[in-house]
C-alpha cells in the first residue's frame, strides 16, 4: 500500500487514541469506543506495514478496552441499585 495512506490511517488511529486518553482522564465511558476504534485502526496499520509487534499491542488494548467498557457499566449498576 502507498505509504501516503498508511501515514493517513496512521494520523487517524493518532487522534482517536489522544482523543479516547483526553476522555479517559475527563471519566467520560465514551472514551473507550474512541480507544476501541483507534485500536482497529493501528491493528490495520500493523497489519500492513507487517509490524506484529504494533498489532499485538493494539489487540490487547481492545481486550483492555471491552473489559474497560464492562468494568464501568458493572459499577454503574451497582452504583443505581445502592441509590
Amino acid at each position: 500500500m502507498d505509504k501516503m495512506y498508511i501515514d493517513i490511517i496512521s494520523w487517524s488511529g493518532t487522534i482517536l487514541s489522544i482523543l479516547g486518553q483526553v476522555l479517559i482522564n475527563r471519566k467520560m465511558i465514551s472514551a473507550y469506543y474512541f480507544w476501541i476504534v483507534g485500536c482497529i485502526v493501528w491493528g490495520v496499520v500493523g497489519i500492513l506495514t507487517n509490524n506484529y509487534a504494533l498489532l499485538a499491542m493494539y489487540v490487547v488494548y481492545l481486550i483492555l478496552d471491552i473489559e474497560g467498557i464492562m468494568h464501568w457499566r458493572k459499577e454503574n449498576i451497582i452504583k443505581k441499585e445502592n441509590k
